[in-house]
């Protein structure tokens, strides 16, 4: 045997040994790794509608929503408004305006639009608002 085949066995066995080495540190680091915690996401920020609006804006949406509420039954059905009129309104142009000043309101005291739906006292729907076709009078 030359010296370059036994150097060239000893280079191979040593390499060899190393390659085993580093896979062994590699993945036993990884089977012994103690568990981490999870990452805990951030959480949502809450909506502040004074920062967003002004205090006179929420304070006027809140004087609106009373006034509503004095005038109608308000609640919330699977995240929908619901307000059903105590009162007929006649005109349409006044219907209108009244139910896009709720819709308006809405939106400034809860940060977003979301569907609203308005009933007459017979219990017809008489109008409705939502974030796709905004605010519409039912025929």
């Amino acid at each position: 045997m030359s010296i370059i085949s036994v150097a060239m066995k000893v280079i191979a066995g040593v390499v060899g040994f190393f390659v085993v080495l580093i896979l062994i540190i590699y993945f036993g680091a990884q089977i012994y790794t103690p568990a981490t915690e999870p990452k805990k996401e951030a959480p949502a920020p809450v909506y502040n509608p004074v920062a967003k609006w002004g205090a006179e804006k929420v304070a006027s949406a809140n004087k609106v929503m009373a006034l509503v509420n004095q005038d109608c039954k308000v609640f919330e059905d699977n995240g929908d408004l619901v307000v059903e009129m105590h009162n007929y309104m006649d005109d349409r142009n006044t219907l209108l305006k009244y139910v896009r000043a709720i819709a308006d309101t809405d939106v400034i005291l809860h940060g977003k639009a979301r569907s609203i739906f308005f009933y007459d006292p017979s219990g017809k729907k008489i109008a409705k608002a939502d974030t796709t076709y905004g605010v519409r009078l039912e025929n």
